[in-house]
């Protein structure tokens, strides 16, 4: 008789408590889709106002600022690898494409056995070369500026990043390894 009544109470009490259990494992695994789901928001526009930029960071939580501190570290090490194909240029005097690795490699071998040659023969470089060298100086210094620029929002994402308890260490030696200006005399 007893057992009776206290069966589908018994039932009832050990649904309701699995029902407890499981709503906080689901909700765990939510927030972990989420935080992969983060899209950074104050890239569009790469040349944001800084003063725009901490507002838009403001209201910010810490994976969200994470997923800002990705992207404009990928913005600057694309801005560094331009820089780089640049340089590679103006040594040369080739074409600063963006082609695959093995086609830089081919042009650079092929721009070293050129100035081989000249420095077999004594030649001065051609006038042709002086001035396609010169406008990748110029369009080199062009690429320091907006990496400076690209560097500027990059702090100010780091700093947020850091108010919230951000690990910013990672990020600050990258930077600090890409902002460093290589100078080579040998020209």
């Amino acid at each position: 008789m007893y057992a009776d009544y206290f069966r589908p109470h018994l039932m009832l009490a050990v649904l309701s408590c699995l029902t407890v259990l499981a709503v906080p494992a689901f909700g765990q695994e939510d927030t972990a889709e989420s935080s992969e789901e983060t899209v950074a928001i104050t890239t569009e526009d790469k040349q944001i106002p800084l003063d725009d930029l901490k507002w838009m960071l403001f209201p910010l939580e810490l994976s969200e600022v994470e997923a800002e501190a990705e992207a404009w570290k990928a913005i600057l090490k694309d801005k560094v690898q331009e820089i780089s194909n640049t340089e590679l240029a103006a040594k040369y005097a080739v074409a600063p494409e963006e082609p695959e690795s093995s086609e830089v490699e081919a042009e650079v071998e092929a721009a070293e056995e050129a100035a081989q040659e000249d420095n077999e023969t004594d030649a001065e470089p051609s006038e042709e070369t002086v001035d396609a060298r010169q406008r990748f100086l110029n369009r080199l210094t062009e690429l320091r500026a907006e990496r400076t620029a690209i560097i500027d929002r990059f702090n100010m994402v780091l700093a947020a990043m850091e108010r919230r308890g951000g690990d910013v260490e990672g990020y600050k030696t990258y930077r600090d390894a890409v902002s460093a200006i290589q100078i080579d005399v040998s020209d």
